[in-house]
């Protein structure tokens, strides 16, 4: 986690990269994620986004930490992502045409799925232009997600430009019209009252983005909108919260929103790559500014139409993202010539005679037509669907198997688990939920009971070819390999398993050493999905090792082209000509690349690819990490791979902190380890992890259980037992005693102290709460969530006083959303006053209510709007009543009524 943050600001060095051509400077810091910091618009020497100054993470990230502004490659498993403030592959790109790219990506590290941005600037255009590619290169299908995050200032004449007649909320469950809702234009941000998303349901057109229209400029994208459906738009607004909230997160007090595209409908979407399958697109962002407003674009030239009825004129502003003489034409009225150009925004005007309801306009080049629309945009009015992400009816064997694809869609395996087993025990003849059975229990390495379920739905349905692909890799790794391959000739008959199907083939073949009959399969793999890199690189090594080294080559190429940050091809080529110092350079000592790249070869068979990997790239690379920051599982992988005892020791002796094994080998690798390492605590507590990571709850506890036995002193081991009779189990009683030996093993992790802390609470132990996080008064760094729960628990105790000091002795900084400080500081407030009060003191108490409804900045983020303030201003009027001042009493009370007409009811 990254959730624990300083609140001291210090100077740091970033690496850069940066991209710049005649119009646009883009600068990219591949340490945060990738992040495009700033692109800046040459011609006018202002950022063509929104540049935050300063580096200020917020509690905002999957793992805590975000920072705002520029352009955030927002991959999965959610945003914003585990990687955003971490550092990810980045490399420069030259093409044929003089352009030059940044290829920024990773292997995603929860779903090992390798997505790729390629930023590109070409000569004489002033649009950044992005490639992305998600790709799938395991046996499983993964989710994937994506969102480019842009950053836009935040002004009072700040338009959306959203070409759609209807919008949805972040779920797709709650709908509005477009622009004008409830009476408001909600186009413009200054009509928003609170923090809001806008997602657009079914946009029919390419452009999108926000205007200015004070500085008269902005932004805008263009993109396939049946490739890119995804159009969200975010601001804080002005409201009391979003301020407060963007406050965390710079210093200087300016204000941002966001404008963002994707592949999928809402961010509570996800969608599904099926083994080998790539999803990719192009999009173009670009400046825009002079035409007062944007009726079309595309990424050639901005558009905006205006039509004088009592001048009977209509003006026509347009701006180009590059250089042409053209003409500028409106159907049955005339045309002009008019040079665009990205430097000057041009217009031209023109006379009509009659009723012009509505007019097509043309933009030509040298017969290559720039842009061509009607006006107005004749938009198709989308109404709400019925019933919306309304789950499918469990009366059938069909329905459960459909529920337990949503929660497969969502990460749910656990669920999705559940609900495939119902839908067989409704009908034992329902084929699909044993394929998707079967699938979880390959991906969860418990093999037995994923051949069981495969060879079950195969009996039922013989032409299910993702079972049978699936049993192939079920016996490959049980040993039976002459099964697989047997097997792999079965999926191949079905065109939804050929490609990965004949992958496969080719795998087992060159396990067997047999290369030159590997070629055909993986031949045939390329051809039937040329965008299958994995495959691709597998047929380099074959044609490699049959001697055809130039044609091997030749493909490394094309895999490079298509993902120049790809990291097989770089062992590949290095183990062809000696030649990968890029590679090199990227993942050198970087343990999560150097396990993606064991894993790949290992499960391809080509167990040698990995060990001289592992070796060149971690064990034995010049760019050595610290003996602290070594991780353990690449000497795990060597010692297995090798028999190198050497190794293993090595691995036993480095910290267990922060290794999360999650791959399809890591079973065979800590499978192993234990078998032959009898007291070897932390390979046992690795597998654990493994295991409840696959749903394998009952393994995991096992050998968590057997690794305390060879070492009680390691805090997680206790920490994850807790966590399971807690949140599994839900024996509180059993969780304390587990978090109680971790924290004695551990005092100085806080966020034993937190948890063990809700546990007192959850069993009503208000006093252990405080006994417990009293003990984190004066760490170096302080936790706002354990503040909440210690506040809370002086609440409970009618501490009041200590509740006040606890506030008042530090700044915090919250979760996105959090407002539970504030309520511990209403009710400690109300709760002093009512003291005060019983004691006839109605001056003093009279101060400590109405201090319940200020916010003290020290509080952080998490001012609400409109807050419950009902029972407050009841005692204020009761306390002006007791005054004297009986009028002033009965406007408080008339304020608190108003509130608990409006739903405040305390």
């Amino acid at each position: 986690m990254q959730d624990n943050l300083s609140k001291t600001k210090v100077d740091k060095t970033y690496k850069t990269m940066v991209l710049e051509n005649t119009y646009l400077k883009v600068t990219v810091i591949p340490e945060l994620g990738g992040h495009i910091h700033s692109v800046l618009d040459k011609v006018t020497g202002e950022n063509m986004l929104y540049e935050n100054k300063v580096l200020k993470p917020a509690l905002i990230g999957l793992r805590g930490a975000w920072t705002s502004g520029g352009i955030e490659f927002n991959t999965g498993p959610q945003g914003h992502t585990v990687t955003c403030l971490s550092p990810v592959e980045a490399t420069f790109v030259d093409y044929d045409d003089g352009s030059k790219a940044i290829a920024i990506g990773n292997v995603e590290q929860v779903y090992h799925t390798q997505w790729v941005a390629i930023v590109r600037l070409r000569p004489g255009r002033s649009f950044l232009e992005e490639h992305i590619r998600i790709y799938n290169p395991t046996g499983n299908k993964q989710l994937y997600y994506f969102w480019n995050c842009v950053a836009m200032p935040n002004t009072k004449e700040t338009q959306f430009i959203y070409p759609m007649t209807l919008g949805s909320d972040h779920w797709g469950k709650t709908f509005f019209n477009w622009p004008i809702h409830e009476g408001r234009d909600i186009s413009w941000l200054k009509n928003f009252k609170g923090p809001t998303s806008v997602f657009a349901y079914r946009c029919d057109q390419d452009f999108y983005g926000s205007y200015d229209h004070n500085l008269d400029r902005g932004v805008i994208t263009s993109a396939n909108h049946f490739e890119l459906i995804g159009k969200k738009s975010w601001t804080w607004s002005t409201s009391q919260w979003g301020l407060r909230a963007q406050e965390s997160l710079t210093d200087d007090g300016t204000l941002y929103n966001e404008i963002q595209t994707g592949p999928l409908q809402t961010q509570a979407d996800y969608g599904i790559l099926e083994p080998h399958q790539t999803v990719e697109w192009d999009e173009w962002w670009y400046p825009v500014r002079g035409t007062k407003g944007v009726t079309y674009s595309n990424k050639n030239v901005t558009v905006n139409v205006q039509k004088d009825e009592n001048n009977k004129t209509i003006t026509v502003l347009l701006h180009g993202t590059g250089a042409w003489d053209t003409v500028c034409s409106i159907k049955d009225i005339g045309e002009q010539r008019v040079k665009i150009t990205p430097e000057s925004p041009v217009s031209t005007t023109f006379q009509y005679q009659g009723n012009m309801d509505k007019f097509q306009v043309t933009i030509l080049s040298d017969k290559e037509v720039l842009s061509k629309f009607t006006f107005p945009l004749q938009l198709p009015k989308r109404t709400p669907p019925d019933n919306p992400r309304e789950l499918p009816s469990e009366d059938t064997a069909a329905g459960c198997w459909l529920i337990g694809i949503s929660h497969d869609k969502e990460g749910g395996t656990h669920l999705a688990q559940e609900w495939y087993a119902k839908a067989v025990k409704k009908d034992v003849n329902f084929a699909p939920a044993y394929t998707s059975l079967g699938e979880l229990e390959l991906e969860a390495g418990q093999y037995t009971l994923a051949r069981e379920h495969l060879e079950k739905s195969i009996k039922l349905n013989p032409d299910d070819g993702m079972a049978a692909y699936y049993l192939a890799q079920v016996l490959l790794e049980q040993g039976f390999v002459d099964d697989a391959l047997e097997t792999t000739y079965q999926a191949v008959r079905r065109p939804e398993s050929t490609g990965p199907a004949y992958n496969l083939a080719g795998s087992i073949l060159m396990r067997q050493g047999e290369f030159g009959k590997a070629l055909d399969p993986l031949r045939k793999a390329v051809n039937f999905n040329p965008r299958d890199i994995a495959s691709r690189n597998l047929l380099a090594y074959a044609l490699w090792k049959v001697g055809d080294k130039n044609t091997a080559l030749q493909e490394l190429k094309e895999v490079q082209a298509q993902d120049p940050l790809d990291m097989p091809s770089g062992v590949i080529q290095w183990l062809i000509n000696k030649d990968d110092t890029d590679c090199e350079e990227r993942i050198s000592g970087r343990k999560e690349e150097i396990l993606d790249i064991a894993d790949f070869f290992v499960t391809s068979g080509l167990k040698q690819v990995a060990i001289d990997a592992i070796e060149r790239y971690y064990l034995y690379t010049t760019n050595r990490r610290t003996r602290q920051e070594l991780d353990p599982m690449p000497y795990y992988y060597h010692g297995i791979l090798t028999n190198n005892t050497k190794s293993l020791a090595k691995a036993f002796e480095l910290s267990p902190d922060n290794v999360f094994p999650n791959r399809r080998s890591d079973f065979m690798i800590l499978e192993e380890v234990v078998k032959r390492q009898p007291n070897d605590w932390k390979a046992r507590y690795y597998l654990g992890n493994l295991y409840f990571e696959r749903c394998r709850k009952e393994d995991a506890v096992k050998v968590w259980k057997e690794a305390i036995a060879l070492n009680d002193s390691y805090s997680v081991l206790h920490r994850n037992l807790g966590l399971v009779a807690w949140k599994i189990d839900k024996n509180l009683w059993i969780a304390i005693q587990h978090y109680e030996n971790a924290l004695k093993a551990n005092p100085d992790d806080l966020t034993l102290y937190r948890d063990l802390g809700r546990l007192y609470s959850e069993t009503n132990q208000h006093i252990k709460v405080k006994e417990v996080l009293e003990k984190t008064r004066g760490k170096k760094l302080t936790r706002a969530d354990i503040t909440v729960l210690l506040g809370r628990a002086y609440l409970q105790l009618g501490e009041y006083e200590n509740a006040r000091d606890l506030l008042a002795a530090d700044s915090y900084i919250n979760w996105e959303g959090q407002g539970s400080l504030y309520g511990i500081y209403t009710a400690l407030h109300i709760g002093l006053g009512e003291r005060l009060f019983q004691k006839g003191d109605y001056a003093e108490a009279l101060k400590e209510f109405k201090l319940s409804i200020e916010y003290p900045k020290n509080l952080g983020p998490g001012q609400i709007d409109n807050p419950p303030e009902a029972e407050t201003y009841y005692w204020i009027g009761m306390s002006l009543e007791k005054l004297g001042k009986k009028d002033e009493a009965i406007e408080a009370w008339k304020r608190a009524t108003e509130q608990a007409e409006h739903g405040d009811d305390r």
